[in-house]
């Protein structure tokens, strides 16, 4: 019976070294997502006098990967008591677009 030699050329990172780099990968290939996310937002409220701004979080988890969009600078809408935050929660959750209710 011949002899079978393996020679460990390198050693086997750790799983939790792998498991960041992998999350780190998961990270880069998911930035343009979320910058072409922020930019579309922006183009929505281009327009708007009292504009909010955007920004994103990426999170990566063993349970779930996120990329989180949130509105920054939310300002108070002049002559009403409502802000350009609120505004925005109303686009966002009916699809009805600011040209369609008038300019902020």
């Amino acid at each position: 019976m011949a002899k079978t030699q393996f020679k460990l050329i390198r050693k086997p990172r750790t799983p939790k070294v792998q498991y960041e780099i992998v999350r780190r990968e998961v990270v880069k290939k998911l930035e343009p997502v979320a910058q072409t996310a922020v930019i579309s937002r922006r183009k929505v409220v281009a327009n708007w006098k009292n504009k909010p701004d955007f920004a994103y979080k990426i999170s990566v988890k063993p349970g779930a990967i996120r990329v989180i969009v949130n509105l920054t600078r939310p300002k108070q809408v002049e002559g009403s008591d409502i802000t350009t935050a609120t505004l925005w929660k109303f686009i966002d959750k009916t699809g009805i677009s600011e040209n369609s209710i008038g300019p902020f």
